[in-house]
């Protein structure tokens, strides 16, 4: 199961952090991502673990609907109030950013005097090498895209606690992994 980005912690931090600065930073560029609830994925888990759906087989659990780093910043403002501004920096800014907060590039650094309990590297890559090893396994293992497909109900029926039902199917989630990792 690969899961998108989780919307709660968007909106837990990303959001505060917009608020607060009047600046929405990142460096996604046009990037999109379809943004996901924690309960959804759980209940994505819960039914897999049950029995439902195929073995061996890669489950790509998104959100409704694909949006940008500027989608996200022009929702932060409208439920707000608040002027929010989009700065995309590239790797290097971002970096230097998170450096000079005392944020440690990877989980073994000294988080000392970070102001979060988080690394920058996963901040400003991502995942993407995490994908990349991904993809790559799941290429070698023989998986290709048709496995990457969710069962039609999904689809088809709404699931608790949002009671939507997914909107992406593989060859759009693919592509835009393809476009992520080069």
């Amino acid at each position: 199961m690969r899961n998108s980005q989780y919307g709660d912690a968007m909106a837990e931090n990303q959001a505060a952090i917009a608020i607060t600065t009047g600046k929405s930073i990142g460096n996604a560029g046009d990037g999109r991502v379809a943004f996901i609830a924690r309960d959804d994925v759980a209940a994505v888990a819960a039914a897999l673990v049950s029995g439902v759906g195929e073995r061996n087989r890669a489950y790509d659990v998104t959100g409704p609907e694909s949006v940008s780093w500027n989608d996200v910043a022009a929702l932060v403002a409208e439920l707000s109030g608040a002027k929010v501004e989009v700065v995309d920096l590239t790797d290097e800014q971002m970096y230097a950013m998170w450096d000079s907060l005392g944020v440690p590039r990877e989980a073994t650094g000294d988080f000392s005097r970070s102001p979060v309990p988080w690394c920058s590297d996963g901040m400003v890559s991502l995942g993407r090498e995490a994908l990349k090893l991904e993809w790559e396994f799941n290429k070698q293992a023989g998986f290709t895209e048709k496995d990457d497909e969710l069962p039609d109900f999904f689809y088809n029926e709404p699931l608790a606690p949002s009671n939507k039902a997914a909107r992406h199917h593989s060859a759009e989630v693919n592509k835009s992994m393809r476009e992520l990792i080069g």
